[in-house]
């Protein structure tokens, strides 16, 4: 059978099968928080002057703050705010404004409060006890609006309210008692834009925005239930937030559908598909000129989504037997999607979408076979993603440096596992978590050298192939691999291995008769030393 041309141009497709482990790096252990075996449950890592700063426990209940600079000597408890080792502050996430860390934390005399640090003994200190006394009012969704820490907390008077703050306690005040005495509002969901700050209220009944005065602080509308226990998914595109929200049941309901405002206006994006399940969709994210979502429709189940010039579309069916399964490690790269997703063949791996169905396929089978290699935790440090995944020899992390070229294995933990949950870069190192049996999880470091990334090009500039579009002849010229031992792969624009076959000092190769079908395909050549991929198009 002749090979067929599809008489559609499809985008540059680069997909890896396996990457080449040698990349892999030796990290060492930082410090042993809690010594032994147990684990210190690093959390909520982030970077403030040349730190890193992050909770962790050096007994079995005593969470505090660290910080470290990279080195042994600079990675310490940064105060104990909670005294005691039965204690513990137990921090919550931080978030940066005007050159400190705000967070909540029990200091076990004023209960939980808002704090703040500059990454110093000195600098770590009560911003105000809002509710005075040992009884706590639990600031949270702290969010930077204008100039100020925005957040919701609790007090006798006026119940759960929007406050903001300056960092001390004068300027930390009220913004509106929207429900007067001491019934809560309950803002969650705390959301900026440079004009207004969007929330919802108590059960996520109604959208409500703030212009930062009390006669800005107003609903929207009180017809729209936002998110479904879990999370609105407020995302800004195109001078519009767009979120997950439900109609008010009754007469004309459309479920779980996309909504978006201006912050004067609420609407609806789209309606019932089908009778069998809600679009309900999640993990709205922004790449390039597209909102990306994961929605469902009746039967191709929950699959990835793309809105763009007002057009809503699933993408590609990923998974044709049920949901393709796309976790929330969603995250947008140099103009493209970056997530995972289950295929009967490969399992869960590491996909990309440019919002097209040709544009739209697996990168990358880590771990070959069905298994999957979990591709989760991803985190964009420099313009690159690190990421946890499993290629069958354990959980590392992996470094991608561009949605068209394959991962390689950053880490190399003997005898253990590394992840990027908690990972941050301070000057020249990179801190993250890694645990063995004999160490448990603790606080790890891995100094990459300066420019450091393998010699992989994967543009197709190092391949040569003639002619393009072909029929049943191709002539494959690879210069940069002269007189190298290596593999050479025909694969299909899923991934799927076609043809496989081992060279040595080869720099041409004929191909026909591979019995393939219709459209792109694409010839990836990899030795000890490098690898590269291009495109290839067959025609009848």
């Amino acid at each position: 059978m002749k090979p067929v041309f599809r008489s559609v141009l499809f985008s540059l497709l680069i997909v890896l099968v396996s990457s080449n482990p040698l990349w892999a790096q030796p990290a060492e252990l930082l410090l042993d928080i809690y010594p032994g075996t147990e684990t210190s449950f690093i959390s909520n890592m982030t970077t403030l002057n040349g730190q890193a700063i992050f909770r962790a426990s050096n007994t079995a209940f005593n969470g505090e703050l660290w910080v470290s600079d990279g080195t042994l000597t600079g990675t310490s408890l940064l105060t104990e705010i909670y005294p005691g080792l039965d204690h513990g502050c137990s921090s919550g996430a931080m978030v940066e404004f005007n050159g400190f860390l705000y967070f909540t934390a029990n200091d076990g005399v004023h209960g939980f409060e808002l704090w703040k640090t500059d990454g110093t003994e000195a600098g770590t200190q009560l911003v105000r006890d809002l509710l005075v006394g040992a009884n706590s009012s639990y600031p949270r969704e702290l969010t930077v609006f204008q100039g100020a820490l925005y957040f919701s907390a609790f007090t006798e008077s006026v119940g759960a309210e929007l406050w903001r703050t300056q960092g001390d306690s004068a300027s930390t005040e009220l913004i509106e008692d929207l429900i007067e005495g001491p019934t809560s509002l309950d803002p969650q969901y705390l959301f900026a834009t440079d004009a207004f700050l969007f929330f919802t209220r108590t059960n996520n009944q109604g959208l409500y925005r703030s212009d930062g005065t009390a006669l800005g602080t107003i609903p929207i509308s009180t017809n729209v239930v936002i998110g479904q226990l879990d999370d609105a998914y407020f995302t800004l595109f195109e001078n519009w937030v767009y979120f997950r929200a439900s109609d008010v049941i009754g007469p004309g309901a459309m479920g779980s559908q996309l909504w978006r405002s201006n912050g004067i206006t609420v609407e609806r994006v789209t309606e019932i598909l089908s009778t069998e399940a809600d679009l309900n969709p999640v993990f709205l994210t922004v790449s390039g000129d597209k909102l990306y979502f994961v929605g469902e429709d009746y039967p191709f189940g929950e699959e990835l989504w793309v809105y763009t010039n007002d057009t809503v579309q699933m993408v590609r069916d990923i998974n044709p037997s049920g949901h393709a399964q796309i976790a929330p490690s969603v995250v947008a790269f140099q103009d493209k999607l970056l997530f995972t997703a289950w295929s009967l063949d490969a399992g869960m791996e590491l996909w990309v979408s440019d919002g097209t169905f040709s544009g739209t396929y697996m990168l990358q089978d880590i771990h070959p076979g069905s298994s999957g290699s979990f591709y989760v935790s991803p985190v964009i440090i420099d313009n690159a993603v690190y990421f946890s995944a499993d290629d069958g020899d354990g959980e590392e992390i992996w470094k991608l440096v561009s949605p068209t070229a394959p991962a390689f294995k950053f880490t190399s933990i003997e005898d253990g596992a590394a992840n990027s949950s908690e990972m941050v870069k301070v000057d020249n190192t990179f801190l993250f978590t890694a645990s063995t049996a004999a160490l448990g999880a603790e606080l790890w470091r891995l100094e990459e050298p300066e420019g450091f990334n393998p010699p992989v090009s994967n543009t197709g500039n190092g391949i040569q192939v003639w002619p393009n579009p072909a029929r049943d002849f191709i002539q494959i010229h690879w210069p940069n691999f002269p007189k190298e031992t290596g593999i050479l792969r025909v694969m299909d624009i899923t991934g799927k291995i076609i043809h496989t076959e081992l060279f040595t000092g080869q720099t041409f190769l004929n191909t026909a008769h591979y019995h393939l079908q219709p459209g792109v395909y694409l010839i990836h050549i990899q030795s000890q030393n490098r690898s590269e991929t291009c495109r290839v198009i067959l025609q009848e």
